[in-house]
């Protein structure tokens, strides 16, 4: 049931719903090569069974672009280290009972069969384990508290009443003072209010937006939540079930980057800077 309610949520705000024929790229800017350190491009590729067209993601740079496909990777492959690494994060952070050790959030996070024999960097794992049950800053931060915005749009509508006063003020002078200004410094004057007037509703109109942003994206991170607390969250269920844009905005405020190396993913960074760097034997 919330599922559906914040579901609704979104698709008021973004109708661009996912479609099985999508070529949109939910990594896209996150992924860097291994070998290089350069990012990852995506490309296109033909469709899946059932429609779905995975990005490729390519690495041109150095010797990478000399060994093409060993610095390819697909978006399917890249979710499947990606999705059990957020979910096993969540899961933690809202049972911290789940992982009394270090020991124990490791083998949470690294349950899927992907990451057989590979372990978490010890440095890594103990910053992650003091970070988890804290709060929510191992994933992401809040998103600005709304009553802020609605302060700073009131004292913006605020400062558009004074200067239409001066400006009804001014055409007040002129029109009944015939020697109290040139018709020059009239124009002047007339023109320094309203150009404010237009950059205090420009500022009203970002405020306007960005409050959208923070329904949408506090909207997108329940609604991901949802599906990654489920018993066995899957990257291709996600995409074609839940819309790209939503998919897409939950990545960018949860990630800053995904590291591949020959198709194994071999460190996250996390939006809060914390990274996860693992290694396979």
């Amino acid at each position: 049931e919330e599922r559906g309610i914040v579901q609704g949520i979104i698709d008021s705000l973004d109708r661009r719903l996912h479609t099985q024929t999508s070529r949109e790229r939910p990594f896209r800017k996150l992924v860097i090569c291994g070998t290089c350190g350069g990012p990852m491009y995506p490309g296109g590729s033909r469709p899946y069974a059932g429609g779905y067209a995975p990005a490729m993601f390519r690495c041109h740079a150095c010797e990478c672009a000399r060994k093409p496909y060993r610095g390819v990777v697909s978006d399917p492959t890249i979710g499947k280290y990606v999705i059990p690494i957020l979910s096993g994060l969540i899961r933690a952070q809202d049972d911290p009972g789940l992982v009394p050790t270090p020991e124990a959030l490791e083998k949470l996070l690294l349950s899927s069969d992907v990451y057989k024999g590979a372990s978490i960097a010890p440095e890594d794992l103990g910053i992650l384990f003091r970070q988890v049950g804290r709060s929510h800053e191992a994933l992401s931060p809040d998103a600005p508290p709304e009553g802020d915005r609605e302060g700073e749009k009131a004292a913006l509508m605020e400062s558009i009443r004074t200067e239409k006063r001066a400006l009804d003020r001014l055409n007040h002078i002129y029109l009944y003072d015939d020697a109290s200004m040139t018709e020059q410094e009239y124009m002047q004057r007339h023109s320094e209010i309203t150009s404010r007037i237009a950059k205090l509703e420009d500022a009203i109109s970002a405020l306007s937006d960005s409050s959208d942003d923070a329904v949408e994206y506090m909207a997108s991170h329940l609604l991901m939540k949802a599906y990654l607390l489920s018993d066995h969250p899957d990257y291709m269920e996600i995409v074609r079930t839940v819309s790209i844009p939503v998919f897409q905005e939950y990545l960018l405020h949860t990630i800053r980057s995904v590291t591949m190396t020959d198709k194994k993913m071999t460190c996250i960074t996390l939006y809060s800077g914390l990274q996860v760097t693992i290694s396979y034997r």
